[in-house]
């Protein structure tokens, strides 16, 4: 009787079916739900990519400003185990200058 879908859509839309005018105000409706969701989910993929950016960039820079102070401890203890090992050296060196040479020779005889 009707030879393609869009045949019997045109007769039913000049009879005014109820079924008809119904599915169509459904599909505008879907349509329009559909484009809505669409420019919703682009805009907080948007957010989404901006905030994650944001993040990334404040990460980035906390990693290097942690490794800016790891630096800087380290450097603190390598100074101050320098600064004990002279201390040592130098009163060891001290100690060894006040000893007199004969309980040295001494220590070293018995």
């Amino acid at each position: 009787m009707y030879d393609n879908n869009k045949d019997l859509k045109t007769c039913l839309a000049r009879c005014g079916s109820p079924a008809f005018v119904t599915s169509d105000l459904q599909s505008e409706r879907l349509g329009t739900l559909k484009r809505e969701f669409m420019e919703e989910q682009a805009t907080l993929m948007e957010e989404f990519d901006t905030e994650r950016a944001m993040l990334i960039e404040q990460h980035m820079q906390e990693m290097n400003d942690l490794q800016d102070i790891m630096f800087a401890m380290e450097q603190n203890f390598n100074e101050r185990e320098n600064e004990a090992k002279s201390d040592f050296h130098s009163m060891r060196d001290e100690i060894k200058n006040k000893v007199p040479i004969s309980l040295v020779t001494f220590k070293v005889t018995k």
